[in-house]
């Protein structure tokens, strides 16, 4: 009964063999997300090795995970897999470090197995769970960040479900990247600063738009507001305009807790202040800083260094 009222009906199961899943990868059907920072972490030949005999030898498979919803499918969960299995049965590597080789597969590529073992892993059948079209973008993107992303962001998650939208609001932040850079203002250390980026123009929509939240509501509805204003073309543009304005940033670093403004927990507030800082001149920074909340609320070791480092710029 249970199943029925709370299974989120955005996903179908299909049966796929390993010469369809090949035959998909070779015509540009099935894709990997693609990363812009952090490359593909691709498993070594000895993993992909182990990989193919456990197949060979009948262990259990685990299923894939793809979205099927656009013309071009992308993997979400079992890149590694369909890697292994596309660069082996094109014979890119031999099978190398293998635990059982009661099939005495050692060091043979593909097309030096037998015709058994060739056909055993073509017409092997993997559950590959899809998701299907009509699903909307926003339930999309929660989807894709609930999975096991390993190396992939959420901003090139973002750059496949928005791809009309999503790339105005990186263009403002590579702008705004420089900019921070430009004035030598400590940027840190965090992965996905364009994530942060993304969090900082919802909580600009947030300001325009006069939306209340409480504290406990601000992480949890941040990325359904990201993706609110995706979805929407015009909203995307207004908010573009808006991050140009450092009153609303600075506005964001008055309505939240000054104390975590350099704590990597909230990260994307730090980014907002480190971005009204880039906007704004020499003089008005230096009325920033000499705000008794702002200098009585700054602590710890990273605070203070980042501070020293703004002053350091301040005194150029």
């Amino acid at each position: 009964m249970w199943r029925d009222q709370f299974t989120f009906n955005c996903y179908t199961v299909q049966q796929m063999s390993v010469e369809n899943l090949i035959v998909s990868v070779e015509k540009g059907r099935l894709k990997k997300v693609s990363t812009r920072k952090n490359p593909f972490s691709r498993w070594g030949v000895v993993r992909q090795s182990r990989f193919i005999e456990g197949l060979l030898t009948g262990q259990p498979q685990p299923s894939l995970f793809v979205d099927g919803s656009l013309k071009v499918s992308y993997i979400l969960g079992g890149a590694n897999i369909i890697d292994t299995l596309y660069r082996f049965c094109t014979d890119l590597f031999p099978l190398k470090s293998l635990l059982l080789n009661v099939l005495d597969v050692e060091g043979k590529r593909f097309s030096q197995l037998p015709s058994t073992l060739r056909y055993r892993i073509l017409n092997f059948t993997f559950h590959v769970n899809v998701i299907i079209p009509g699903v909307s973008s926003t339930q999309r993107m929660a989807i894709y960040a609930n999975i096991d992303r390993d190396n992939t962001r959420l901003s090139d998650y973002r750059q496949i479900v928005f791809p009309d939208t999503y790339p105005l609001l990186a263009k403002e932040y590579v702008n705004i990247r420089s900019m921070i850079r430009a004035k030598r203002l400590p940027l840190g250390g965090h992965s996905d600063f364009e994530d942060d980026f993304c969090r900082m123009a919802a909580a600009v929509y947030i300001m325009d738009a006069q939306v209340k939240m409480d504290d406990s509501s601000w992480n949890y509805n941040i990325d359904t507001l990201v993706s609110t204003i995706l979805e929407d073309s015009d909203l995307t543009q207004k908010v573009v305009t808006n991050l140009r304005d450092r009153n609303y940033l600075e506005r964001i670093t008055q309505c939240t807790d000054l104390k975590k403004i350099f704590s990597f927990n909230d990260p994307w507030k730090r980014l907002s202040f480190l971005t009204a800082l880039a906007l704004s001149d020499k003089s008005e920074i230096k009325k920033l800083m000499a705000r008794s909340d702002y200098m009585k609320n700054v602590s710890g070791k990273n605070s203070a260094r980042d501070l020293e480092q703004t002053v350091a710029w301040l005194k150029r």
